[in-house]
């Protein structure tokens, strides 16, 4: 069985500041800070891992939709590699020392899809956003910072998923978040789906406190997050 690790340097093409979503000091500190625990943890489990970084956009300015298309492309890219198995984790997510393999846990033994489903008021937004736009009718959605899945589920994916070319023009240019997109392609499917509690997808800041060795991977997302990251590096660190 043959696994990897993807994950996506969505701000490696930034020239310039355009929105929060693009902030220089906040890749730099992910890229210090919760970046190399995510090397660490492949090591330890024994899987491959590789980052991508986003070098086709030239413009200068960051595209918050053209990063998240490209995240959505990575399925096709899995689906034509040699892996079986592939976990994909947002650039901001730190993993614990203490953290299991998650390739082994119960709600992937048979495969499938697994994530952190959203919640109830941000599955609401996802459902309008799909029937305004595609006429299409989903209420289960996922968070995409975290998704594990196999070779199977992923080539079910990706041929539903538009090529590059169709994909960036203007007929998806309402689609802004990876998620959206993702439940409405899971809605058209016949895919194990299975939820991981949030351990696995744990929101730093939005969340209750946790007590010592209890989440496994954190997610510092949003600007509060990636703040609090930054305060991980050492003042002199630049």
């Amino acid at each position: 069985m043959k696994r990897i690790i993807y994950q996506l340097d969505t701000y490696s093409s930034v020239k310039e500041k355009e929105d929060w979503h693009s902030e220089p000091l906040w890749q730099q500190a992910m890229l210090k800070t919760s970046v190399p625990t995510v090397e660490k943890y492949a090591n330890k489990i024994g899987v491959n891992y590789k980052l991508f970084q986003i070098l086709e956009n030239n413009s200068g300015n960051y595209d918050w939709q053209f990063a998240i298309k490209k995240k959505l492309l990575l399925f096709k890219y899995f689906a034509e590699s040699e892996f079986d198995e592939m976990l994909y984790l947002d650039l901001d997510i730190l993993v614990r020392d203490y953290t299991p393999s998650i390739f082994e846990i119960d709600e992937f033994k048979n495969g499938g899809f697994v994530s952190k489903q959203c919640i109830e008021k941000w599955s609401k937004e996802h459902s309008k956003r799909l029937k305004k736009n595609m006429n299409v009718d989903a209420n289960v959605f996922y968070n995409g910072g975290v998704t594990l899945y196999d070779k199977q589920s992923a080539i079910k994916i990706a041929n539903l998923i538009p090529e590059e070319k169709e994909f960036y023009g203007n007929k998806y240019d309402w689609l802004d978040n990876d998620e959206t997109f993702l439940g409405y392609v899971l809605s058209l499917l016949d895919i194990r789906q299975s939820r991981i509690d949030h351990r696995w997808n744990y929101y730093h800041g939005t969340e209750k406190p946790f007590p010592e060795n209890f989440p496994y991977f954190v997610h510092y997302s949003g600007p509060k997050g990636k703040e609090k990251l930054c305060k991980m590096i050492e003042p002199n660190d630049n």
